[in-house]
């Protein structure tokens, strides 16, 4: 039980200690912007990395792509008469509840295809 209890304070001091550094990140900014949206103009994107005062400031790109507009494009290329898959990686996914409640028969169709493996480990305590 002590080893639960050192656990459980360990983790609410972590908690705190996250929460004053975001506020800190935040002010460290707030105080900087400025000079970090200059040192971001001169280097002519938004995204990336640069130092000012003493601070690396990274910000990195998130690209996200309407899914319909690709599909679109995949068969506008293939009628085209080149291969789409030289400009568009396609995925294919199920999601694990569906995959569940489907009948055996088309669940042992799709076994072949279906790769389980663990995750990463959690610890909670209590009946959280």
């Amino acid at each position: 039980m002590e080893l639960i209890k050192k656990l459980e304070q360990k983790r609410a001091e972590l908690e705190a200690i996250k929460r004053e550094i975001a506020i800190l990140e935040g002010d460290v900014y707030l105080a900087n912007k400025d000079v970090i949206n200059e040192a971001y103009h001169a280097k002519g994107s938004t995204y990336g990395t640069v130092h000012v005062n003493g601070l690396t400031v990274n910000t990195p790109k998130k690209v996200t792509w309407d899914q319909v507009k690709l599909a679109d494009m995949y068969d506008k290329i293939k009628l085209g008469n080149e291969n789409p898959e030289d400009y568009i990686k396609v995925s294919y996914d199920v999601s694990e509840t569906k995959y569940n409640a489907w009948p055996e028969a088309i669940r042992a169709a799709f076994d072949e295809a279906r790769t389980v493996q663990p995750g990463k480990v959690t610890i909670k305590l209590g009946d959280e």
